[in-house]
């Protein structure tokens, strides 16, 4: 039987959440999109890392309470950076809508 292929997406615009979700859906069996950072370590987690990709937005809430602004560039590269010294070696995906 073969692997079940996975991944997490860190993405707190649902827009861009359903629109991962259908397009990923007829790529991956399991298809994870969180909207915060901390839901995002939770995922990962959750799931022992066993992702074979992530994908996460540049600017995402650190948590849901957290408001509706950013917390900025740096969790999302402290996240990053947490996994991989988890020894998360598959590929991390770094996207961003921000446009003028």
């Amino acid at each position: 039987m073969p692997k079940k292929t996975s991944i997490l997406v860190v993405e707190d615009d649902g827009l861009m959440q359903t629109a991962y979700q259908d397009r990923l859906e007829l790529d991956f069996d399991e298809v994870i999109i969180v909207g915060t950072i901390y839901d995002g370590h939770q995922a990962f987690r959750q799931h022992d890392g066993e992702f074979d990709v992530m994908i996460m937005d540049f600017q995402v809430p650190l948590r849901q309470d957290s408001g509706t602004q950013p917390n900025g560039p740096c969790n999302t590269i402290n996240l990053v950076r947490r996994i991989r010294r988890s020894g998360f070696t598959n590929p991390i995906i770094a996207a961003s809508s921000m446009h003028d």
